[in-house]
């Protein structure tokens, strides 16, 4: 939490490669060491993230529970109790990751989108909307390789850049 009292993690009972859809977000409390669950979902929560002003905690799910369905974000508050809402359903994709941006009013997520990766840009109140990216293309293998920076930046490294200045000098052809 932004405070630093509660700490949202993704908890699996039993470390097993054949049961980790078996995984729900709780909360702790640092103080007490208090753990609760943040919903009521037994199965395929993961990946929680507070906003930046600790009103929220964002999460994925898998689609109406289904451990073979797409992963959705929803939207809770950290007393939870809810499921929360379910903010992107009507894009129907499997997303990776959820990136608070620092203002708290929105997030991130990825996901794969026909030939490359698609960021799409998921307001706390409204519709979510899909980011021009101007040719740039994340990249993701399962996580979505991207960072947030201040004041909402986000910083992609150039590929093949060229160092500046001219060119270096050819050698000589051999005689």
């Amino acid at each position: 939490s932004a405070d630093g009292k509660s700490i949202a993690f993704t908890r699996q009972e039993r470390p097993y490669p054949g049961e980790t859809e078996k995984t729900i977000v709780q909360i702790l409390d640092v103080a007490s060491g208090a753990v609760r669950p943040l919903t009521s979902h037994k199965l395929v929560e993961a990946f929680p993230q507070w906003s930046p002003d600790g009103a929220h905690v964002a999460y994925l799910y898998g689609r109406d529970g289904d451990v073979m369905n797409v992963a959705d974000a929803y939207l809770t508050t950290p007393a939870g109790g809810t499921e929360g809402a379910n903010l992107t359903r009507a894009l129907d994709r499997m997303f990776y990751r959820i990136l608070w941006l620092p203002d708290s009013k929105s997030f991130l997520v990825g996901a794969n989108d026909v030939d490359r990766v698609s960021l799409w840009q998921v307001p706390v109140n409204g519709a979510p909307r899909k980011l021009s990216l101007a040719g740039v293309r994340p990249s993701t293998g399962y996580w979505l390789h991207v960072h947030v920076g201040q004041p909402g930046h986000l910083p992609f490294p150039r590929p093949h850049a060229a160092p500046p200045g001219p060119p270096p000098a050819q050698p000589p052809p051999p005689p």
